[in-house]
């Protein structure tokens, strides 16, 4: 949140904006979501809800996209900043906003938002995920079960209720909305950019070909768990059909070998991706195959956006029991 009016900055994103008449600043209502725009400025055609940032990232993105969901079609959404990457600007156009690229001479103030950071990261992700598990408990519970700091789960939850994903009612802090949660995920982790390389495999059935791969012979920590749609129907029971199948390797030589000894053809896809933290030591056999464990599956999942979304809201509902 921009602690107070910035004349030059409303002034700047005005002109860039093109508004036919200087608009009044005003201070949006909370809006239910536990955290407020930096601007939102009165156009001809109704509101226009701006994030502004130094460098635009996939976290003003994920509070617009709340802003979004709030308000409908009933309003613009734009992300202004002195430097947008173009992965942003593309995702931004895919999904309706646009985007301000500032001039470097203004002075961006400090927010305050709140707490800033991720929520994907090992750490964070265990934390999230007990409070998906337990729906209601107090802080310090999840510190002790998850084996963090006190300080570092305090300051996730801040992360969790900031984005309107979680309460706290005096000392106990309860689950509010999962589905902000999967989006949060799908924005901060896109599971494809963890993509490593992905081969055609001779079988059309996606069980036998994980069931094959996990009876291959790996050394202990090159051993390749599958994730996604595999791991998270064989844990609920359910699932929607898929064209391919996700696992971890380690590395592209890893990959290639397995594809080798498998063999190529016009069945199912089998998708590599190399891992950004411990995906083995909690992994099991189940039904045959090497699966990697609810929490990091739910996470994977969740990195697909709506493409995983009806089976992770079926994840999340039987969390608790996995």
């Amino acid at each position: 949140m921009l602690p107070e009016k910035s004349s030059e900055l409303d002034d700047v994103i005005s002109s860039y904006l093109r508004l036919r008449y200087k608009p009044e600043f005003l201070i949006e209502p909370d809006l239910g979501l536990g955290v407020r725009p930096d601007l939102v400025l009165d156009g001809d055609d109704g509101k226009v809800v701006v994030e502004v940032a130094n460098r635009a990232s996939a976290e003003e993105l994920a509070h617009l996209a709340l802003f979004q969901r709030a308000l409908g079609e009933n309003a613009r959404f734009v992300l202004a900043a002195k430097v947008v990457p173009q992965n942003i600007m593309d995702i931004a156009e895919r999904i309706g906003m646009e985007t301000i690229v500032l001039p470097q001479y203004l002075t961006i103030p400090h927010g305050t938002k709140g707490p800033q950071g991720t929520l994907t990261s090992e750490k964070a992700w265990r934390v999230s995920s007990r409070l998906l598990r337990e729906r209601r408990c107090s802080i310090r519970h999840i510190a002790l079960s998850e084996g963090v700091s006190y300080g570092w789960a305090h300051r996730t939850v801040k992360r969790l209720i900031s984005r309107g994903i979680v309460v706290q009612r005096g000392h106990i802090v309860e689950l509010a909305d999962a589905n902000r949660l999967l989006d949060a995920v799908a924005w901060e982790r896109p599971f494809d950019d963890l993509r490593i390389v992905e081969h055609p495999s001779p079988s059309k059935d996606p069980f036998d070909v994980a069931r094959e791969i996990s009876s291959m012979s790996f050394d202990d920590d090159a051993k390749v768990p599958f994730t996604a749609f595999t791991s998270a129907t064989l844990f609920v029971g359910h699932g929607t059909r898929h064209d391919a199948i996700y696992c971890y390797a380690n590395s592209r030589p890893q990959a290639d070998g397995i594809a080798r000894d498998l063999g190529t053809g016009d069945g199912i896809r089998v998708v590599f991706h190399r891992p950004d933290r411990d995906v083995l030591s909690q992994a099991k056999d189940v039904d045959g195959i090497l699966v990697t464990s609810p929490s990091q599956t739910l996470l994977d999942l969740a990195g697909f956006g709506y493409q995983g979304r009806d089976l992770a809201r079926r994840m999340v509902e039987r969390y608790a029991n996995l």
